[in-house]
């Protein structure tokens, strides 16, 4: 059964079973509430409150509405949100524009150029979001954009691309060395534009025993027709390890 978090003014709504950095979901909104059709809703009222005591952001948290008969319960949490915010931090950054391309012709760069991204030789010039190029992942060779990215366990990760598709296919992949060891895709577009090009989102917190503390990150043509990716952006938190 989810568990939903919602700003009291109705300016945000979270799935707590969705990817969210829970830290950012608590740095926006002083007042939250959190429902649900069972009895997870005090577990996490009790683990939110844990958190943020922790923090030093903890207010109050009080039962507002309890019905037995459907058993739905509803919780007020009031948090400081500036304590939250001090605590949350950027750690790291990459950008991939798809414009840079190393002096092999090999591998793209990111816009500092200390990253690597395979797939130079799919850049295209027929669409893009911004600037001139983009990656073109067809059929015949299904990857793109592979890079490897060194992370901190614990650590909240969120990669966005935006995408190019006639049939919703292509998305964004993220796994350590073994895939069985760890693996997440995303298909979710976030945002979407008239001109067809739609924002993926994948996003997760780092989890113990990453072999090296190294992801795999690539893009997937996992359909038909050629796809288009451009934009990519990969961003690490400082994170609680306890919300993993």
């Amino acid at each position: 059964m989810s568990s939903i978090l919602q700003n009291s003014n109705n300016k945000g709504l979270f799935n707590w079973n969705n990817n969210v950095m829970h830290e950012e979901v608590l740095s926006k909104f002083p007042e939250i509430l959190v429902y649900a059709r069972d009895r997870d809703t005090l577990r996490i009222s009790k683990s939110l409150k844990s958190i943020l005591k922790n923090m030093g952001a903890y207010v109050s948290l009080s039962k507002i509405y309890l019905n037995n008969e459907t058993n739905e319960h509803l919780y007020r949490l009031k948090i400081d949100t500036s304590a939250v915010s001090k605590l949350i931090g950027l750690e790291k950054e990459v950008f991939c524009d798809m414009e840079i391309v190393d002096y092999e012709g090999k591998s793209f760069l990111d816009i500092s150029r200390q990253h690597l991204f395979k797939g130079a030789g799919q850049q295209s010039v027929r669409r893009s979001v911004s600037g001139n190029s983009s990656i073109k992942i067809g059929m015949d060779a299904p990857y793109g954009m592979e890079t490897y990215l060194t992370v901190t366990e614990g650590g909240f990760v969120k990669i966005q691309v935006w995408r190019y598709s006639n049939n919703n296919a292509g998305m964004i992949v993220a796994s350590s060395s073994k895939a069985s060891v760890f693996y997440k895709g995303s298909s979710s577009v976030i945002k979407k534009e008239s001109n067809g090009w739609g924002l993926l989102e994948l996003s997760f917190y780092v989890p113990e025993g990453l072999p090296n503390n190294q992801l795999k990150i690539y893009l997937w043509n996992n359909g038909r027709g050629d796809v288009y990716f451009d934009n990519l952006c990969i961003k690490e938190y400082k994170g609680n390890s306890a919300n993993r």
